[in-house]
């Protein structure tokens, strides 16, 4: 049995899902996407889409066990074909090459985001609204 603790936080994240009503999720397949992902599939079924990104820089393995476990959640998803190693920066391998990682990957959610009129891109960490969003 879980926490009050963890039943409140788990509520909490329901609630925050819920009042996004639809999403893109840069998924991974890694825990904090998985949680994330269930949970808006859960709440938002089909308004809740994965995003999982395929590159050279993303291993084979960890690539198909994320188009396993969305497929296991019942996710709609795509697969989003990045370009990152052609980015001059990202070659130059800075401390800052995850940021060049994300940029890629992100822009690419967003067209997607757009096209399928989904409101918010979020990963496991937080969300961001998509530029389609236009408040009442």
């Amino acid at each position: 049995m879980l926490s009050e603790q963890v039943n409140n936080r788990y509520s909490q994240l329901q609630s925050i899902v819920k009042a996004m009503e639809s999403v893109a999720i840069g998924y991974s397949g890694g825990v904090d996407s998985t949680l994330l992902l269930k949970v808006a599939v859960d709440v938002l079924g089909t308004k809740a889409v994965a995003m999982i990104g395929r590159s050279e820089t993303y291993p084979t393995r960890e690539f198909e066990e994320a188009v396993k476990i969305a497929q296991h959640i019942g996710a709609r998803y795509f697969i989003v074909n990045t370009e990152e190693t052609d980015v001059l920066k990202f070659q130059e391998n800075p401390v800052n090459r995850c940021y060049f990682c994300k940029t890629e990957l992100f822009g690419k959610l967003d067209e997607i985001a757009q096209r399928e009129g989904l409101k918010w891109i979020a990963d496991g960490q937080l969300p961001m609204m998509s530029e389609t969003f236009v408040p009442a």
